[in-house]
């Protein structure tokens, strides 16, 4: 694994975990993607956890948040995982044109 890439998404970084954790996914790929991951495979999904960005984003978060645990770290990206179909739901109705409401 490439110390450069764990240094980019250090810069990343964020006003929480959390946020740190979206940011770094959404440097990576959109929210449509990450919907078709779990972290551990579960319900038909891709493997999140088998992945080589799954150890940079926990080595970039370790460094970004020491105080944090590979544990709570692996829980977060988990949780980002679980709402990323949601949110590109909400992405999708955002970028849709409001239809013209004829007025009486």
């Amino acid at each position: 694994m490439s110390s450069k890439k764990v240094h980019f998404q250090c810069l990343q970084g964020g006003s929480s975990l959390g946020d740190g954790i979206r940011r770094m996914l959404k440097k990576i790929g959109d929210n449509s993607l990450w919907g078709r991951y779990s972290y551990k495979g579960l319900n038909g999904k891709l493997k999140f956890q088998q992945l080589i960005i799954n150890d940079v984003i926990i080595r970039a978060c370790s460094k970004a948040y020491p105080d944090q645990t590979s544990r709570s770290i692996e829980e977060l990206i988990a949780v980002t995982l679980k709402h990323a179909p949601d949110r590109a739901k909400t992405a999708n109705q955002a970028r849709r044109p409001l239809k013209e409401v004829p007025w009486e």
